[in-house]
Parts: structure tokens; C-alpha cells; sequence
């Protein structure tokens, strides 16, 4: 009704647009939305979260706005899909049929230096030191995995 009768002026568009991506309500959110670029903006950033990252990603396709203005969004996109593969290397056994090497997971991320940057954070943190290394050396990323790792 708000959006029928433009209301839109009277109501407090960004409290009600929070509150029904808070109820799952996307498409009453993006139609309430649909005029204000900066409402659509706070919308795929409050949905920067892991939990609700590709709710961001297809707002961000939807509304047909560029990914690299929402740096947090693709950096989770980027590291959800790193980890889907370094899963099936760490989690599955080798004769199961979803197993993947890691040596394929590396020709899988191979030109995308900040993907194999956090494939050699996550090896390090699952105690992995001697693959990371492995990878870090074959690609030349020592510039891209963070400093602390």
C-alpha cells in the first residue's frame, strides 16, 4: 500500500526495509525500495553477514548494481566458494565420489591470487602449514595472505 499510494515519504522506509529482510521479506523490501539507490546500497550492506551473503549477492544482481562497491559481500562470496572446495579435500575420504585433490583445488582457483590467498589461510588454520606453503610458493601470493597468518 505505502508503495501504491506513495506513502513513501511518511514512513520510515529504512526502519521498515531492515525489519522485513529481518522477517525474510525480500521482495516486499526490494518493491518498498525500488526508487532509492542509497536504501538498496544499506540494504545489501546489512545483509553482508555469512549467514545472509547470498540474499547480498542476488539483491546485488537483482538491483543490478556493481559487486566491487560492496567489497565485504564479494569477499564472502569469494571465501564460501573457496571453502565448498577445500572441503570436499578435507572432509570427504579419497575414494568418495565428491573427493577433490588439492593440487585440483589449486588449478580450480589458479589466477585468482586473492582466492588462493585465503585456500593458504584456511590450510593454515586446519593445521595444514606445509600445503600452504606448497601453494603460497607455486603462485607467488606471499603479498596477498595476510600478514598475521
Amino acid at each position: 500500500m505505502i508503495v501504491r499510494y506513495k506513502f513513501q515519504e511518511h514512513f520510515d522506509l529504512k526502519f521498515l526495509m531492515l525489519r522485513l529482510a529481518d522477517l525474510n521479506k525480500m521482495e516486499t523490501a526490494k518493491l518498498l525500495i525500488q526508487h532509492s539507490d542509497d536504501l538498496k546500497k544499506e540494504l545489501v550492506n546489512s545483509l553482508s553477514t555469512n549467514d545472509r551473503v547470498k540474499k547480498a549477492a542476488n539483491l546485488i544482481k537483482d538491483f543490478r548494481l556493481n559487486i566491487d562497491d560492496f567489497p565485504a559481500v564479494k569477499e564472502r562470496i569469494m571465501k564460501n566458494s573457496m571453502r565448498f572446495f577445500l572441503g570436499r579435500y578435507l572432509y570427504k575420504k579419497k575414494n568418495h565420489a565428491d573427493f577433490m585433490t588439492l593440487d585440483r583445488i589449486e588449478d580450480l582457483l589458479s589466477g585468482f591470487k586473492q582466492m588462493l590467498s585465503y585456500l593458504v589461510e584456511d590450510l593454515i588454520h586446519k593445521g595444514k602449514p606445509m600445503e600452504a606453503k606448497g601453494i603460497s610458493i607455486r603462485n607467488n601470493i606471499e603479498t596477498y595472505v595476510r600478514p598475521d597468518v
